[in-house]
């Protein structure tokens, strides 16, 4: 008969490899250089780089004159101008490592906001939040595209209470995608809800007001040039009709349902888990707004990039909103959970959806990879 100190406990084997987890999340939490790089190397190594060529790319040669591509591409002038004049539209892999190099700068601008507001635990959960985004992998499959800057300028509209700042943010924004105007209208609304100290009404017409001076500098620069884009963003979408989105969408479900946050959905209902009883209304204006953001996706081509872009900048919020308003004595249950869950999401698969098709970089193999080496006999 086996003694009963033999008998394995498992539940005490697990609660002692999170603990050590635990140990070593918050230790690189206290260091932020390290906690920075770190995540910057995993995600280099989750997801590797492309090199294809991008329209946008094409249009920083000469962004002055009419684009003989997709003439939608020219009300997003942001990317091309700056590439323009600061000399880096020299070659496709030039163009492709500025915009890698603004993504990385969105990761910093986690860290450089993240560190003066929440726990350092929190700084270091957000910027994987930001990690395991499929805006992540759409920035590193498809380099050279306006995303890097759209996020960029979400995670300042999500930290930051200064109004200069927003103001600005908001213009470059809408200037780099229309698609911003969306995220701002979004991002202002859940910043309003949650009723932070730091963001009052002038914050929000610094937003609403840097989004209105970005259409406009768009509409005159275009003008300026005489630029007349025939069939903008919002034409494309109504030229067919609602049958045909909603056909295309069953047809790609469910892989596009998974796509659209990946390892994300596990952090969703754990932050409703923890919070929503406390704070009802925020949760509430978080669903409605996810609801919204996939109702637009409805109307477009590019699925789990579409959908992603909109929503990062209020999951960011959501996770920091949630963590730092728990009770003090669920912070390490949900820190043991958050650590679970990205654990988990490294093996998950990560694909892009567009148009019916999937779209898998080599690099997911990575991780699998790294496991047999370590784990395999």
């Amino acid at each position: 008969m086996m003694d009963e100190s033999q008998i394995p406990l498992f539940p005490d084997n697990i609660k002692r490899f999170f603990s050590t987890l635990d140990r070593f999340v918050l230790k690189l939490a206290e260091k932020p250089q390290q906690n920075f790089f770190f995540v910057i190397i995993f995600i280099f190594l989750l997801y590797g780089i492309s090199f294809a060529p991008t329209n946008y790319f094409t249009l920083s040669q000469s962004p002055f004159t009419p684009f003989i591509g997709a003439p939608y591409t020219q009300d997003s002038i942001l990317l091309p101008l700056s590439a323009y004049y600061l000399g880096l539209n020299h070659s496709q892999v030039q163009f492709n490592f500025y915009t890698i190099f603004v993504y990385v700068l969105a990761c910093a601008a986690v860290y450089f906001w993240g560190y003066k507001h929440f726990r350092s635990e929190t700084v270091f959960f957000l910027a994987l939040v930001l990690a395991f985004s499929p805006a992540s992998l759409d920035c590193f499959f498809w380099p050279g595209m306006p995303d890097s800057f759209t996020i960029l300028f979400s995670v300042i509209l999500v930290f930051s209470n200064s109004i200069p700042i927003l103001f600005l943010a908001a213009a470059l924004g809408v200037s780099n995608h229309p698609l911003f105007l969306f995220v701002g209208i979004a991002l202002l609304i859940l910043r309003f809800v949650s009723q932070e100290k730091g963001f009052k009404i002038f914050n929000a017409l610094a937003i609403l007001f840097g989004m209105l001076a970005g259409y406009a500098a768009v509409q005159i620069f275009l003008s300026s040039n005489h630029i007349n884009i025939e069939h903008n963003r919002l034409q494309l979408m109504f030229e067919q009709d609602i049958f045909y989105w909603i056909e295309s969408k069953i047809v790609e479900a469910p892989l596009s349902l998974f796509s659209l946050y990946q390892g994300l959905w596990f952090i969703l209902p754990i932050c409703f888990l923890y919070g929503f009883y406390r704070k009802k209304r925020y949760y509430i204006v978080f669903l409605i707004l996810q609801l919204a953001a996939g109702l637009l996706t409805l109307f477009t081509l590019d699925t789990t990039r579409i959908f992603s872009l909109l929503t990062l900048g209020t999951i960011l919020h959501l996770v920091a909103f949630t963590y730092n308003t728990i009770e003090k004595e669920y912070v390490q249950s949900l820190r043991w959970l958050f650590i679970a869950i990205f654990i988990g999401a490294i093996f998950l698969p990560h694909y892009l959806m567009i148009n019916g098709e999937s779209y898998i970089p080599p690099s997911s193999i990575n991780p699998y990879f790294i496991f047999a080496q370590i784990f395999g006999r």
